[in-house]
């Protein structure tokens, strides 16, 4: 979150970028756009579907009260009121502060791990995860992609450019960006093919740059 608020304008000018790239492909590809955000519907209704299955659930209706009584203890706490009625405050406070906020902190993820172990939520969840690959890894995502490559060459390859600056910059703050600019040093940007591009987004992803 820090990195964010640090590069906010970097991180906006990659935006700016992405969304260039984007108007270029639903202007050249059009009809391969269209088909990609039929698909994209088709799989939207059916992540829905498991969506409100999850939140019917009992075991969904009880993690959601169990959360809610714990965030309703934490406020009520007194080292939580202490801390937000103090405009200076003093080192005993912010310890008491912190001391409630991780034991709160605990418990939720207690709930969270418990709440997740649960078969039946787990097999909607992993329903709803099959979903979203389906539509990354549809015919019609597959060549929108393909036509956005190659109808919008030179603002995919200024994309790499900046992402090659921007890693660099980072790389001291996180070793996965170290990935991404050894990745992007190995290629001629200039001769960029689409698997290299291909490769270089599944990079980024895990890289959480994206």
């Amino acid at each position: 979150m820090n990195l964010f608020i640090k590069y906010n304008k970097e991180f906006a000018d990659m935006m700016k970028i992405s969304e260039s790239t984007s108007k270029c492909a639903r202007n050249k590809c059009n009809n391969l756009h269209e088909n990609f955000i039929k698909k994209k519907a088709e799989i939207a209704e059916k992540i829905k579907k498991e969506s409100d299955i999850i939140l019917q659930k009992t075991e969904t209706i009880n993690f959601e009260k169990k959360v809610l009584e714990l965030n309703n203890y934490f406020l009520s706490s007194e080292a939580y009121k202490n801390y937000i009625t103090q405009k200076i405050k003093d080192k005993k406070t912010v310890d008491a502060f912190q001391k409630e906020l991780k034991k709160k902190s605990i418990k939720y993820n207690k709930l969270v791990k418990e709440y997740n172990k649960n078969p039946d939520i787990k097999k909607h969840k992993n329903n709803i995860q099959l979903y979203t690959k389906e539509l990354v890894k549809s015919n019609e995502a597959l060549l929108l992609k393909k036509c956005s490559f190659k109808e919008c060459n030179k603002l995919h390859k200024t994309g790499v450019e900046f992402i090659k600056k921007f890693a660099d910059t980072l790389c001291n703050k996180e070793k996965a960006y170290c990935d991404v600019i050894k990745y992007i040093n190995k290629l001629n940007i200039n001769n960029l093919t689409y698997k290299q591009n291909s490769e270089l987004i599944e990079i980024i992803k895990k890289s959480k740059l994206l």
